[in-house]
C-alpha cells in the first residue's frame, strides 16, 4: 500500500478553493490514486476515472481542460502527469531519487516528449 502527505495548506489555496467539489476530488484523486509514483506520470484510461471519480465523459472533459489550462495535471492518451505530485508526496532521499529514475525509464518515450515542454520536471 503506498501513503500519500496531503498537506493541509491545500485548503488555503486560492485555485484549489475556487473548484467545485467534484473538482476538488477530482484533483486530490489525480495525485492520491494507487496508479501514481514519484515522477507523476502513469497511465490510467478515462473510463477508469470516470468511474472511480463518478463523473460523466462531458463532466471529465471539461475538468481535464480547467487543469490543464491551470497547469495542474496534463492528459495525453491514457496518460496523466500531475506535475506537482512529488512536491505533494513530500519523500525525498536518494532511495527516492534511484525510485524516480527507474520509474522514468519505463514511460514510453512518446509520453515522456508529450509531457516535456508542461514541466522541466519530466
Amino acid at each position: 500500500m503506498k501513503t500519500r502527505i496531503i498537506w493541509t495548506k491545500i485548503y488555503e489555496d486560492s485555485w484549489f478553493s475556487s473548484l467545485s467539489l467534484d473538482e476538488r476530488f477530482m484533483f486530490t484523486y489525480l495525485f492520491t490514486n494507487q496508479r501514481i509514483g514519484h515522477t507523476g506520470i502513469y497511465e490510467l484510461p478515462k473510463r477508469v476515472v470516470m468511474f472511480e471519480v463518478g463523473i460523466e465523459s462531458d463532466y471529465y472533459e471539461k475538468i481535464k481542460r480547467k487543469f490543464e489550462k491551470a497547469d495542474k495535471a496534463f492528459f495525453y492518451e491514457d496518460w496523466i502527469f500531475v506535475p506537482n505530485a512529488a512536491h505533494c508526496g513530500g519523500y525525498s532521499g536518494e532511495k527516492n531519487k534511484t525510485a524516480f529514475e527507474k520509474e522514468k525509464k519505463s514511460i514510453p518515450n512518446k509520453v515522456i516528449s508529450a509531457f516535456k515542454d508542461k514541466r522541466d520536471r519530466v
